[in-house]
C-alpha cells in the first residue's frame, strides 16, 4: 500500500512539472495560446499574490493610520491643554482623533467581513522569520514590563508579574514554532490573553482615576485587543481559528496599540504586541474547506 501511495505521489509531482514546462512553452512562444488548466494556475497564482498584496495593504495601512493618531495625540496635548493639563471639550484635534479612530474601526471591519476558509493552523500560517521576531519583540516587552518595577507589591502585582513572565516564555516558545513552521500549543498564546486580563484588572483604577477620557479608552481598548489577539491566536493553535476575528482584533491592536504610544504608562508593551499582532496575522488565502475534508 504504502509503494502504491509513493507512485502515486511521484506520478502526481512528475504531471504539475510537464503541465509547468508546457505553460512556460506556451508563454514564450508568441500567438500560441495557453491550455486550461496552464490559464487556470495562472489565474490562481494571480489571486494568492493579489490577496498577499492586500495583506500588506492592511498592514502599512493600520501603521500609518496609528502613526497619525499618536501625531495627533501629541500635537493634542502640546498645544490645546489648559493650565490644569486639561483638554477643552470639543477641541477639533480631540474630534479628529475621535473621527481617526472610528474610520479606522470601520475599514478594519469591511476589510476583513467577507473572509471565510479553513480554521486550522496549517491552513493559515506559513514558516515565517518575521512572525517569530515579532513574538520576541512582544515577550521582551512583557518581560521589561512586569519585571522594572521591582519594588511594586501586592497580590495582583505578583500575579500580573507571574503571568507575564509565563506569557513571555510562551511566545518565546510560539515564535520558534513559527519559524519552524509547526504548530504551537495553545497555551502558549492563553498564557499572553490571561496576563492581560490581570494587566487590565490592575490598572482598572488607576485607568479610571485619568481626567483625560481619550488617555482611559485607549489604554483599556488596547489592553483588551490585545487580550482577544492573543485568545484567537490560541484558537488557531487548538485548530479551531476564526480568520475574521483573528484578523479584526489583530489589526485594531496594532492601531490602538501604537494610538496609546503618547501619554501612556506602558510604552514598550504596547510598541511590542503591535509590531507581534502586524507581523502575525493569519494568511487572507487558506486552503479551501473542501480540500481539508478530503
Amino acid at each position: 500500500m504504502k509503494q502504491e501511495e509513493i507512485l502515486h505521489k511521484e506520478f502526481f509531482y512528475k504531471g504539475l512539472e510537464i503541465r509547468g514546462i508546457d505553460w512556460y512553452n506556451n508563454e514564450k512562444v508568441p500567438g500560441r495560446r495557453a491550455a486550461p488548466h496552464c490559464r487556470m494556475f495562472a489565474s490562481m497564482e494571480d489571486s494568492v499574490m493579489k490577496q498577499k498584496s492586500k495583506q500588506n495593504r492592511l498592514s502599512i495601512g493600520v501603521i500609518v493610520l496609528g502613526c497619525c493618531a499618536l501625531v495627533l495625540r501629541r500635537l493634542l496635548y502640546g498645544v490645546a491643554v489648559d493650565v490644569k493639563n486639561l483638554l477643552p471639550v470639543n477641541h477639533p484635534l480631540e474630534i479628529a482623533l475621535w473621527v481617526l479612530s472610528a474610520g479606522a474601526s470601520l475599514w478594519i471591519v469591511v476589510s476583513v467581513w467577507k473572509l471565510d476558509g479553513s480554521a486550522k493552523y496549517e491552513d493559515n500560517f506559513q514558516p515565517s522569520l518575521t512572525a517569530a521576531v515579532g513574538h520576541y519583540i512582544a515577550a521582551a516587552g512583557i518581560l521589561l514590563t512586569v519585571l522594572l518595577p521591582w519594588g511594586t507589591v501586592g497580590r495582583l502585582v505578583l500575579l500580573r508579574r507571574v503571568l507575564g513572565v509565563v506569557a513571555a516564555v510562551g511566545l518565546i516558545v510560539a515564535g520558534r514554532c513559527r519559524k519552524a513552521g509547526k504548530c504551537p500549543l495553545f497555551l502558549t498564546h492563553l498564557a499572553v490573553c490571561a496576563f492581560f486580563v490581570v494587566h487590565m484588572l490592575g490598572n482598572y483604577g488607576i485607568w479610571c482615576s485619568n481626567p483625560q477620557l481619550q488617555d482611559y479608552w485607549l489604554d483599556l481598548s488596547a489592553s483588551a485587543m490585545m487580550a482577544l489577539f492573543a485568545f484567537y491566536e490560541a484558537a488557531f493553535d487548538a485548530g479551531m481559528g476564526r480568520r475574521r476575528m483573528q484578523l479584526a482584533t489583530g489589526l485594531m491592536a496594532a492601531y490602538l496599540g501604537y494610538a496609546a504610544l503618547s501619554g501612556s504608562g506602558y510604552l514598550i508593551l504596547y510598541f511590542g504586541c503591535a509590531v507581534w499582532a502586524l507581523t502575525d496575522l493569519c494568511s487572507l488565502t487558506p486552503k479551501p474547506k473542501q480540500e481539508n475534508a478530503a
